[in-house]
Formats: structure tokens, C-alpha cells, sequence
């Protein structure tokens, strides 16, 4: 019985093997062109990131380095965003270089440089040409959304870019941080019960942070102005 079993398989394989050859034989031509097809767009796109993007990745990062090195000092971030004689700034790199990765990191630093030197409308064009996959400079770039929309008296886009901010990489670091500038926020825009609702959430999901050990007194706060209203 089980070698009559196995006969039946043996034939069902064989009939249908022999379809697919049948098929081939007779599609060789257009298999052919197909697969031809195929394999001028995968050496096409091989040969381009090998030639193009790789070279102006290597340009990009060199050409962003000088300004990084600037970044962390207020007084020279002016020079960073615009560069000079010696190199360009970030500015310059994100527009020539915006297809690569280091071009995408230029926006996040054009960004947040514009938000420091008070230029609140282009730190948030900036950084929505920033694409925010980054685990670590993602959630920041969001967060620096949230304050750049908070100064130019945006109250509710900043509420909503410190709530995505806080929910693009859930940890005991940025989560916090950024539950509780949307509390801030919305205390601003008069939502002191919303305030209240987000400040209640940092104390007990991140109670051993120092957001959530400070949160009873921002909830005290937030309660107190909702009795008043």
C-alpha cells in the first residue's frame, strides 16, 4: 500500500515537473528577456551605489565634519549652518548631499542648530527633511519639533510632536522627557486636566526616573489650576 502511496507522489511529481518544463520550452524567449531584465537592474543598481552613492557618501561625511566639530559651541553655530572658505556648512551639505546618509544627518544638525540661534521656522523645515529613522536622534528630532512649534506659539503641534517624540522609542530616557514638555505644553494651551492625565502617566510608568519622582508636584499643579477654571 505505502509503495503504491509513494508511486502515486512519484507520478503527481513527474506530471508536474514536466509541465513546468513544458512551459519553459515553450516561454524560453520571453523567461529569457524576463530574466535579462532582471539581471541589468540588479548590476545597474549594484554598479550605482558601488559608484555614486558610495563615493558621494564618503564626500558627504568629509564635507560634514568640520561643521560637526562646531555643534556643540553656541557662538560658532552660525558658521556651523552657513560654513566658510575652509568648508561648507550644514546648510550646504544637506541641499548637495540630501540623497545620503550623511546629507540626512545634516538636516538633523541644520535643525537643531536653527532651533538654538531662535530660528524656530527653519529648525521645523529642517527637520522635516530629516527622515527621523535614527532609535536615538529620532525621538530628539521630533522633541525638537515640539519646541520649535511650542515658541512660535503652536501649543497643540507641540503637544502632538512631544507625544509622537515620547512614543517613537520607548525608554527611561526620552519618554519621559517628552510626556512631560507636552504636559508643559498643554498647561500653556489651558488643558490642565490633559496636563494632569500626562503627568500621572510619567509618575507611575517611569516612577524611578527623575521625571517621574518630580511628577506629584506637576500633577498638584495641574490639578489645582483645573479646580480654578
Amino acid at each position: 500500500m505505502a509503495e503504491k502511496d509513494n508511486d502515486e507522489k512519484i507520478d503527481v511529481f513527474t506530471e508536474q515537473f514536466s509541465k513546468t518544463e513544458h512551459f519553459i520550452l515553450n516561454n524560453k524567449k520571453q523567461i529569457s528577456t524576463v530574466v535579462g531584465v532582471i539581471l541589468v537592474i540588479v548590476i545597474g543598481y549594484v554598479a550605482y551605489h558601488k559608484l555614486v552613492v558610495a563615493p558621494k557618501e564618503l564626500e558627504a561625511q568629509t564635507q560634514l565634519f568640520p561643521s560637526e566639530q562646531l555643534f556643540d559651541k553656541d557662538s560658532l553655530l552660525t558658521k556651523a549652518i552657513n560654513g566658510d572658505s575652509a568648508a561648507p556648512g550644514f546648510k550646504a551639505v544637506a541641499e548637495k548631499y540630501g540623497s545620503t546618509a550623511s546629507g540626512n544627518l545634516a538636516n538633523f544638525y541644520l535643525g537643531a542648530s536653527y532651533l538654538r540661534t531662535g530660528k524656530f521656522e527653519e529648525a521645523l523645515a529642517a527637520l522635516k527633511k530629516y527622515d527621523r529613522s535614527d532609535p536615538i536622534l529620532g525621538p530628539i528630532a521630533l522633541g525638537d519639533m515640539g519646541d520649535a512649534c511650542l515658541e512660535l506659539g503652536k501649543k497643540q503641534e507641540a503637544v502632538d510632536y512631544y507625544l509622537k517624540a515620547a512614543k517613537a522609542e520607548k525608554n527611561k530616557f526620552t519618554t519621559p522627557l517628552y510626556l512631560m514638555k507636552a504636559g508643559t505644553a498643554y498647561e500653556e494651551d489651558g488643558k490642565f486636566d490633559k496636563a494632569a492625565e500626562v503627568y500621572e502617566q510619567v509618575q507611575k510608568e517611569y516612577f524611578e526616573t527623575p521625571e517621574g519622582k518630580d511628577a506629584a508636584k506637576f500633577i498638584a499643579r495641574a490639578k489645582a489650576a483645573t479646580e480654578k477654571k
